[in-house]
């Protein structure tokens, strides 16, 4: 009979932790949309929507996305970058070198991703100066008049 309630109850444990997680996942979602509207209100205060600046921070999270999502446990050459990095802070005598290889790592994405960002806004700027050439031989020529200019 001990058993029947032992693994009856088995199941009533299980959901109330997977219970308990969801509550907290949703918690922190809640503070990430509350840290968001407060990022974005942050931004229009100080007139970063909608300039190159704000172009080249949202193109930079794009590419750090798409950096970051190579950068996996199971890929050899990560592999052996953080080992050869960890070697070489932990031969400095730093403590944790796994959390400070890990930050090195996530400093090379971040500059990487910003360098990506700038050279597309470059080439977006370019790409709009060529553009401008064809409409500046469009205008109408303004001629001289070969009268008198008028003076004090």
């Amino acid at each position: 009979m001990s058993q029947a309630c032992t693994s009856a109850s088995a199941p009533v444990r299980e959901i109330a932790v997977e219970q308990a997680h969801l509550d907290r996942v949703y918690r922190r979602l809640e503070e990430k949309i509350h840290e968001a509207e407060f990022l974005v209100d942050d931004a229009e205060k100080r007139g970063q929507v909608g300039t190159p600046g704000a172009l080249a921070e949202r193109d930079a999270q794009v590419h750090q996305a798409a950096i970051a999502s190579h950068l996996t446990p199971y890929d050899p050459a990560f592999q052996q970058r953080m080992q050869q990095m960890q070697g070489a802070l932990a031969a400095r005598g730093g403590g944790a070198a796994t959390q400070q290889a890990l930050a090195s790592v996530y400093g090379m994405v971040l500059r990487q991703s910003m360098l990506m960002s700038f050279i597309d806004n470059f080439r977006l700027l370019a790409f709009l100066c060529l553009l401008c050439i064809p409409a500046a031989l469009l205008f109408k020529r303004v001629r001289a008049k070969g009268g008198p200019v008028a003076a004090h």
